[in-house]
């Protein structure tokens, strides 16, 4: 008997908490914001860390560092920390593109 009961109450807690749990899910969809598209998405991030500039060139950050000394890539500072924009990465990469294809011409 004890065994029945002790079924019983634990089938009952188990289907209040899925209830719950539904409940939960409905309310959280109800007032859920529409997503919208972020400017400030990390693809589009205006100043980029070292690291993530590194990254995205796939260099080390001693060939940046090398890269900002020659002046090659123009690095912003801001306090203590040394930022990158985006542009200074592709302009860099457009003079790579147009040095690769006048040695190839």
């Amino acid at each position: 008997m004890c065994g029945k009961i002790l079924i019983a109450i634990i089938t009952d807690r188990l289907e209040r908490r899925s209830q719950y749990a539904g409940k939960r899910k409905d309310e959280v969809s109800k007032n859920a914001h529409p997503v919208s598209k972020n400017p400030m998405a990390k693809d589009e991030k205006k100043l980029l860390s070292l690291s993530e500039a590194c990254f995205s060139l796939g260099i080390s950050r001693s060939t940046m560092y090398r890269l900002i000394a020659d002046g090659l890539i123009i690095p912003l500072k801001i306090g203590r920390s040394t930022r990158i924009t985006p542009a200074s990465l592709d302009r860099f990469v457009s003079r790579l593109e147009t040095c690769a294809r006048e040695k190839t011409q």
